[in-house]
């Protein structure tokens, strides 16, 4: 996987100092609070059924068709911000594969081969789509992409939905989707990938004053 510092290079946002609270089941921590979840692609747990991912892709498309996001930015996070050798980010030539991909995906009602399954004579083209293929089920396997109220965009667990939070949590490499309760705690639903936020926007806007830190008890 790819590094990512959602802190950014802040020593103070890249270390978790978790705060003192009398509730051992409680984890109150420093944060940021990114944006709020507002729109979610029709989820699917099964990739490999090809109309179900056209349903979903086309629900991902018409998301993002009313926020103008260009086809690099969606190719990116489709793919987790994951090259295509899932250690180093994806490069603008990778997620430039994604336009060709959805087209092939439309025309032959089916995956490219997978990796293994490629032939010997492949060209370059077979063989991106292939790659992007197996990176895009990587990235987006039991996961859902959102759209958030700012119009960014997203990947993050499958269990997200309209009104979680997206929050850069103090030390966290990630952002996180969280859900208030009642009480004025938070549930952690999981870590997710917003394009944009990975390296440490959201503490540059706090150094701005543009946003403000807040305190969160997780459960």
């Amino acid at each position: 996987m790819p590094i990512f510092n959602a802190g950014g290079k802040s020593d103070e946002w890249s270390k978790t100092e978790p705060l003192p609270t009398n509730d051992a089941g409680v984890l109150r921590i420093k944060g940021l609070v990114v944006s709020t979840v507002d729109k979610i692609a029709n989820k699917t747990n099964d990739l490999h059924e090809v109309e179900a991912m056209l349903s979903h892709l086309d629900e991902v498309e018409a998301i993002t068709s009313t926020l103008k996001i260009d086809p690099l930015t969606l190719g990116a996070v489709l793919l987790g911000g994951a090259g295509f050798d899932d250690t180093a980010r994806a490069t603008p030539a990778e997620v430039n594969v994604w336009p060709k991909y959805l087209k092939q995906i439309h025309a032959e009602k089916e995956h490219p081969p997978w990796l293994n399954h490629l032939e010997s004579n492949a060209d370059e083209q077979e063989r991106a789509l292939a790659m992007f293929n197996a990176t895009f089920h990587n990235a987006c396997r039991h996961r859902c992409f959102f759209s958030t109220m700012d119009g960014q965009i997203g990947i993050g667990p499958i269990r997200s939905r309209p009104g979680d939070s997206v929050v850069v949590l103090q030390g966290g490499l990630f952002p996180f989707v969280l859900r208030g309760k009642q009480d004025g705690q938070s549930e952690l639903i999981g870590y997710c990938y917003v394009h944009g936020v990975m390296d440490g926007e959201a503490v540059e806007k706090l150094d701005r004053g543009a946003v403000e830190a807040a305190i969160f008890d997780l459960i």
